[in-house]
């Protein structure tokens, strides 16, 4: 339900966005929308419920929106810290192999610790990052360098 609603919810505040006074308001909500995206993303951790995941990903939405609204607020600047910019980098890799660090982390978790959701959550998420440098800089990377060789020798062809 998420993937068709947060698309769906953004796809309405961009056609929104073209009128001055919505984007102004879009503009000033950035900190409450950080607030809240952040409240319901913890929510969502410790209560994984539909309605949570909808919040976060309107919330997410809302927040970008705000940052596009007021390219003069503080907020802006967070996508650019080094850290966010480096596991921004690793999003495709991370992409595809973190429902394997899910079901990694879960079994590992429950075996030594018994079920716990938190446990599982932070444990995915290390596996994830870890695997994803790994898969980024094993795979990823070297097929990006062949393709722009490939696509240099059509270019001139």
């Amino acid at each position: 339900m998420r993937g068709y609603f947060g698309p769906t919810f953004e796809s309405l505040l961009a056609m929104f966005a073209r009128f001055d006074r919505f984007s102004r308001w879009l503009g000033q909500i950035g900190g409450v929308s950080a607030g809240l995206l952040g409240l319901f993303y913890l929510a969502s951790i410790f209560w994984p419920m539909w309605f949570l995941t909808l919040g976060v990903s309107a919330l997410g939405a809302l927040l970008i929106g705000s940052m596009w609204g007021n390219p003069d607020q503080t907020l802006r600047r967070v996508p650019s810290w080094r850290p966010l910019v480096e596991a921004g980098k690793l999003t495709y890799a991370i992409y595809l192999i973190h429902v394997l660090c899910i079901h990694a982390a879960s079994g590992f978790v429950t075996r030594f610790a018994g079920p716990s959701f938190l446990w599982t959550f932070v444990a995915s998420y290390a596996l994830a990052l870890v695997v994803g440098a790994v898969v980024a800089a094993a795979v990823e990377q070297p097929l990006i360098r062949v393709g722009r060789k490939v696509a240099s020798r059509l270019a001139r062809a």
